[in-house]
C-alpha cells in the first residue's frame, strides 16, 4: 500500500491530507478510520460503510447555491442501525454550526471521532 501526500499547501488546521490506493482523504485520521471501517466490514462486525455524504443544507452560498454539509462516514451496522461518524482532529465553530444543522435535517445524531478508539466505542454502543 502505497501513501503520499496530496497537496503541498499547508492546511489551517495542520490536517495532512492523505491518498492511498486512488482514494483521497482531507486527514491522516479520515484515512485510519477508513482503514479501521474496511477492516469492520471484511471481518462482518458491520454491514458496510459509505464516505463522504452529502447533505444539502437550508443555506445558500452568496451566489444562491445551496451549501452542503459532507459527513466523513455513514456505517450499517451487523444490527440494521445507520450510524453517521466524523473524523475531527480540531473543531471549528462553522463546522459545529454545521453538523448541528445536519443533525436536524437527518433526525439523528453525528458522532465526532476524534481516534479509532472512538469510532469502534460508536459502532459497539458505547458512545
Amino acid at each position: 500500500m502505497r501513501v503520499t501526500k496530496v497537496s503541498k499547501k499547508k492546511h489551517k488546521y495542520k490536517a495532512k491530507p492523505q491518498k492511498v490506493n486512488g482514494q483521497k482523504y482531507r486527514s491522516k485520521l479520515e484515512m485510519q478510520i477508513d482503514g479501521l471501517l474496511k477492516t469492520l466490514w471484511q471481518s462482518k462486525e458491520i454491514m458496510g460503510y459509505y464516505r463522504e455524504i452529502p447533505i444539502e443544507l437550508p443555506a445558500l452560498t452568496p451566489k444562491g447555491k445551496h451549501r452542503k454539509h459532507y459527513i466523513d462516514f455513514e456505517v450499517s451496522t451487523a444490527d440494521g442501525k445507520t450510524l453517521y461518524i466524523e473524523a475531527k482532529g480540531h473543531e471549528t465553530p462553522l463546522g459545529k454550526l454545521k453538523r448541528e444543522l445536519t443533525e436536524y435535517i437527518l433526525r439523528q445524531k453525528i458522532h465526532v471521532c476524534k481516534n479509532q478508539n472512538d469510532v469502534l466505542k460508536v459502532i459497539q454502543g458505547e458512545n
